[in-house]
């Protein structure tokens, strides 16, 4: 008896052994806490996490530094799972913080046009299943509904109402196109950004150097294909089409780079050498200090990346927390195990 205990013992140690090691040194797990990354992950599910994918990070940093065996660069696209860089979290040790996930839209070195609320205006599209926002009557939310449970389109909360009533809420192109060929005309859902009355109006077929007007009738049209084929940032408000916001040039710090300080980057920089680079850093006005010194340039000593979500309706991503240094990643989405679906079970992340 005493051997048979003994031998599940053994059993039980190996097992979980095993178990603590892969988890250490090759996958991870973890679950999608937020609608952030809808279509392509869903809030609950479950993903595998490769830590080789950029290169395993060696644990307890804490102890010996941060080091990584095989390290390599996340890819512009790459969907990433990283500790917090969350200011709320700079006393608490990199491996011990909160996991997020999100996608990669700038790699150490490159330059992005971001707006000041940092959105990045130019540049092309990374994420196919990026959502807008879109209004719908009131009177056609149960049909709605309806409809999104027979087209198999899950988790697209309701984000809001319009002054008058409507309903508001946040759908990819696909997801929009799915809709509109299922029921046509007959459920009218717009982008939040404009809505116009049904009649004829002439619409002019772009050539490549041709110039086109822009009219109230054409300026969603247009404001969606610079979007989607010009890859570049375009709103409207009225009837005019526009970018939103000037564009800065926003430069995603790599090792040993220097970069120039301006008064539109001097925040982020001095929040990056303070809670990242682990260096005193201050504003005033706009002019940046490093240890109690007026600089206006600053050499980094880390890889940064830049993180976007896919849900204009959720922030948490760099929007809100900034860069994400290099020993904060932890690998990349690799797949989908949980739930066990037919539909998502051992999908590939992309």
């Amino acid at each position: 008896m005493k051997k048979r205990r003994l031998r599940w013992l053994k059993v039980t140690v190996a097992v979980l052994v095993s178990v603590g090691l892969v988890k250490t040194l090759l996958v991870t797990s973890c679950f999608i806490p937020s609608a952030g990354m809808e279509n392509s992950l869903y809030q609950g599910e479950g993903v595998l996490v490769n830590k080789w994918s950029y290169g395993l990070r060696l644990p307890l940093q804490a102890w010996w530094g941060y080091h990584r065996i095989g390290a390599s660069r996340v890819e512009k696209g790459d969907i990433v799972v990283f500790n917090s860089p969350m200011p709320r979290e700079e006393h608490t040790a990199v491996e011990r913080r909160p996991l997020y996930i999100s996608r990669c839209i700038g790699s150490a070195g490159d330059t992005l046009m971001l707006n000041k609320d940092l959105i990045q205006v130019e540049g092309p599209v990374f994420s196919p299943d990026a959502k807008d926002l879109y209004v719908y009557p009131a009177d056609q939310e149960e049909r709605l509904l309806a409809l999104l449970d027979t087209l198999g389109i899950q988790g697209n909360l309701l984000a809001g109402y319009t002054e008058d009533g409507s309903y508001i809420r946040s759908f990819s192109y696909y997801e929009s196109y799915l809709i509109s060929q299922k029921v046509g005309k007959s459920l009218p859902m717009v982008p939040l950004n404009e809505r116009h009355p049904e009649k004829a109006y002439p619409f002019v077929v772009p050539a490549k150097g041709q110039v086109v007007k822009v009219y109230p009738w054409n300026v969603t049209l247009l404001c969606n294909t610079i979007r989607l084929h010009e890859h570049r940032q375009a709103t409207i408000k009225g009837d005019t089409l526009y970018h939103p916001e000037k564009a800065y040039p926003f430069v995603v710090p790599a090792k040993g780079q220097v970069v120039k300080v301006y008064p539109w980057n001097v925040t982020l920089l001095c929040n990056t050498i303070r809670l990242h680079e682990h260096r005193q850093a201050t504003i005033k006005g706009d002019t940046l200090y490093v240890e109690g010194s007026p600089v206006g340039h600053y050499c980094f000593s880390k890889d940064y990346y830049w993180v976007a979500s896919n849900d204009p309706v959720n922030l948490r991503d760099s929007r809100l927390f900034g860069f994400v240094p290099e020993d904060h990643l932890i690998g990349k989405a690799w797949r989908v195990w949980y739930p066990v679906r037919l539909e998502r079970f051992w999908q590939r992340v992309q």
